[in-house]
C-alpha cells in the first residue's frame, strides 16, 4: 500500500472515530443512565485524544519526512520530538492514571525500545505512580471489611508499599502478630478502564494496528482484575505450584482474606528488582568512579560505535562474587581470632566484622525468572500474565518474591503443546517447523507469507533486540513485517505468553543481557512434548503433523 493511501486510511478513520464518538454521545444524551455510566469515559478518552494525537501526529510528519534516510539523520531528526514532548506523554499518563499506567509501565520494561528521554521517566511507573492519602485508603478499607481498621490491625502503615494502576498497597500488623500487606482496589476502577480500554483500541486501528491483536487479549485478561477473590484463589494456585519445584528461588506470597475490593496477604521483605538492579549499577558506576548516568551514556557510545556491551556472564559473575565472599569470609576468620583471643588479653577495641559486598548477578536473575515462568506455563498451565520489574522482588536471602498475580492465564494442555512444538522449531532454527507451529496455534495473515510468519515468530517468542531485528527497534520491526503481510488474527490464547515474554526480554536488555526465550525455555517445552505430544499419536500431534506444507526461503 503506497504511503499516500495510508495516509488516507488513516484519516478516514480519524473521521469515522469522530463519528462513533458523536453517534455515542446522542444515544447517551436520549437515555440518561446511560449517559451518567459514560460521560466520565467521554472526559478521559477527549483529554487523550485531545492531547495525544498532536503528538502522534508531529512523529507521522518527521517519520514521512526522513524515511529512507540513514539511522542517524533519522535519529537526529527525531531528538528534538523526545527532547519536546517526552514530559508531556508522561503527564498525560500521571493525569488519567488507570489503564494508562499500565501501558506505561509495559513500556518501561523495554529500554531497548523507548528513547531515553522517554525511559528515564516512564520508568518510576514500575514502582512509584501518585498515591491516595491515607485517610481515603483507610476508609475504602473499613468499608469493604465492614469494620473499623483497628479492630482488624495492630498498625496501618501511612506510606504505602506502593500505587498501581488500580490500586495501592499498604503495610500493617494483623491482630496475631503477622506481617501483611493490604491491596485496596479504588471505587469505579473498572468502569474506567473499560473506557480508557476502548480509546487505546481506536488509536492502535488509527495508529498501530499490529498491536491491536494483543490489545484485545491484553483488554481481556485486565478485566480479570476486579474482584480481590479471584486473585486470591490464583495467588493460593500459583503458590503452592511454586513450592513444589521453586521453594529455594521463588517466595509468592500467602492469602490470608479478600473481598471483591480488598486483598490482605503475606508481606514479603525485600526491594523491587527495579531498585535492587539500579543500586547495582550505582555500585558497578562508583567502582569506577562514575554516575549511573556516565555509565549508561559509555555503553550507549560503545553501542553507536558498534561495539559489543554485553553482562560478564553467569559463571563468571558467579566466579566473582565467589571471590568476594571468600575474601571477606577469610578475613572475617582472622578477625574472630583476634577479637576471640588478643583483645581481651591486650585490652584492645576489638575489630569489626566485614560483610561482602556481592554484585548482583543479574544474568542468573533474568535466567531464573524465564525459567520461573516458563514452569508456570508449560508445566503449571497457569502464568503471571504481568511480571514486569515492580512486581518482582529480590528478598534478602536473595530470593524473588513474586508478588502480583492480578492476571493469571490459565492454558489448556493442548496449547501448551502446541506452543511446546513452536518453542522447540525455534530453538532449533527449524524454519519450516516454526512455520507450521505458528498455523498450528491459528496465526492467520492477509497472504500467509511464510517469511513473515517466521520473523513475526522468531520476533515474538525468541529475540527480539535490534541486533537479531537487522537494527530495527522492535516496533518498526513489526510495521514492516505488518506492511508486508497484515496479521489478520492471533490465537488469544498466546498473546499473553508472547508479553510475558517481552517483559522479561526487556529486563534483560536492561542489564546488557541478550536472552533467548526459545533457549530457556526449550527444556521446559521438550519435557512437555516428552510426556504429552512428542509423536506419540496424540491428537496435539496429529493436528501439527496436519498443518499445512510450507517452504520459508
Amino acid at each position: 500500500m503506497s504511503s499516500s493511501l495510508v495516509r488516507l486510511r488513516r484519516s478516514a478513520l480519524l473521521v469515522a472515530s469522530g463519528a462513533v464518538l458523536g453517534a455515542g454521545y446522542q444515544h447517551t444524551r436520549e437515555h440518561p443512565e446511560a449517559w451518567e455510566k459514560s460521560k466520565l469515559g467521554l472526559s478521559r478518552s477527549a483529554i487523550f485524544w485531545s492531547q495525544a494525537l498532536p503528538i502522534w501526529l508531529r512523529y507521522r510528519v518527521v517519520q514521512w519526512k526522513v524515511d529512507g534516510l540513514p539511522e542517524k539523520e533519522q535519529d537526529e531528526a527525531y531528538a528534538p520530538l523526545h527532547d519536546a514532548h517526552a514530559k508531556e506523554a508522561v503527564d498525560i499518563i500521571l493525569r488519567l492514571k488507570g489503564f494508562y499506567i499500565k501501558i506505561g509501565q509495559l513500556a518501561s520494561t523495554r529500554a531497548d525500545f523507548l528513547p531515553p528521554q522517554y525511559y528515564d521517566r516512564v520508568k518510576m511507573l514500575q514502582s512509584d505512580t501518585p498515591a491516595e492519602p491515607l485517610d481515603y485508603i483507610r476508609g475504602l478499607v473499613e468499608q469493604s471489611l465492614g469494620q473499623p481498621i483497628d479492630t482488624m490491625f495492630r498498625s496501618f502503615e501511612e506510606r504505602p508499599l506502593g500505587a498501581a494502576s488500580i490500586g495501592q498497597v499498604h503495610r500493617v500488623t494483623m491482630k496475631d502478630g503477622r506481617q501483611a500487606v493490604v491491596k485496596v482496589m479504588f471505587p469505579g476502577v473498572e468502569t474506567m478502564f473499560r473506557s480508557d480500554i476502548k480509546t487505546m483500541k481506536d488509536f492502535c486501528a488509527l495508529a498501530q494496528p499490529e498491536h491491536l491483536v494483543m490489545l484485545k487479549e491484553v483488554e481481556k485478561q485486565f478485566l480479570t482484575e476486579f474482584d480481590f477473590r479471584e486473585e486470591a484463589k490464583n495467588l493460593e494456585l500459583v503458590r503452592n505450584n511454586m513450592r513444589k519445584a521453586w521453594s529455594r528461588h521463588v517466595v509468592v506470597p500467602e492469602a490470608f482474606h479478600a473481598t471483591p475490593s480488598t486483598l490482605i496477604m503475606e508481606y514479603v521483605p525485600g526491594k523491587t528488582l527495579v531498585d535492587a538492579i539500579q543500586e547495582h549499577f550505582q555500585n558497578v558506576a562508583a567502582a569506577r568512579g562514575m554516575t549511573v548516568d556516565e555509565l549508561r551514556r559509555e555503553a550507549e557510545e560503545k553501542e553507536a560505535k558498534g561495539e559489543a556491551v554485553v553482562s560478564p556472564g553467569v559463571v563468571r559473575m558467579g566466579l566473582w562474587r565467589g571471590l568476594l565472599w571468600g575474601r571477606a569470609t577469610t578475613s572475617n576468620a582472622g578477625r574472630f581470632l583476634y577479637n576471640t583471643l588478643l583483645a581481651p588479653v591486650a585490652g584492645a577495641t576489638r575489630l569489626e566484622y566485614q560483610k561482602a559486598r556481592l554484585p548482583l548477578n543479574t544474568e542468573k536473575l533474568i535466567e531464573t525468572l524465564f525459567r520461573v515462568h516458563g514452569h508456570q506455563i508449560f508445566v503449571d498451565g497457569a502464568f503471571n500474565g504481568d511480571p514486569h520489574p515492580g512486581n518482582i522482588l529480590l528478598t534478602p536471602d536473595g530470593k524473588l518474591g513474586l508478588i502480583d498475580y492480578g492476571q493469571v492465564k490459565h492454558m489448556a494442555l493442548e496449547e501448551r503443546v502446541k506452543l511446546a512444538k513452536l518453542i522447540v522449531a525455534l530453538d532449533e532454527d527449524d524454519r519450516e517447523g516454526v512455520v507450521r507451529a505458528y498455523i498450528d496455534m491459528g496465526i492467520r495473515t492477509k497472504r500467509m507469507d511464510p517469511e513473515v510468519l517466521y520473523l513475526h515468530a522468531k520476533a515474538c517468542f525468541d529475540c527480539d533486540h535490534k541486533d537479531n531485528l537487522g537494527g530495527f527497534n522492535i516496533q518498526t520491526y513489526l510495521e514492516m513485517l505488518q506492511d508486508r503481510d497484515p496479521v489478520l488474527k492471533l490465537s488469544d490464547d498466546y498473546v499473553m505468553v508472547g508479553r510475558v515474554a517481552a517483559i522479561l526480554r526487556g529486563l534483560g536488555y536492561a542489564v546488557k543481557h541478550k536472552p533467548s526465550t526459545a533457549k530457556l525455555w526449550a527444556p521446559q517445552a521438550r519435557e512437555l512434548l516428552r510426556k504429552h505430544g512428542g509423536g506419540d499419536g496424540g491428537d496435539a500431534a496429529a493436528a501439527a503433523t496436519a498443518a499445512p506444507t510450507v517452504t520459508v526461503r
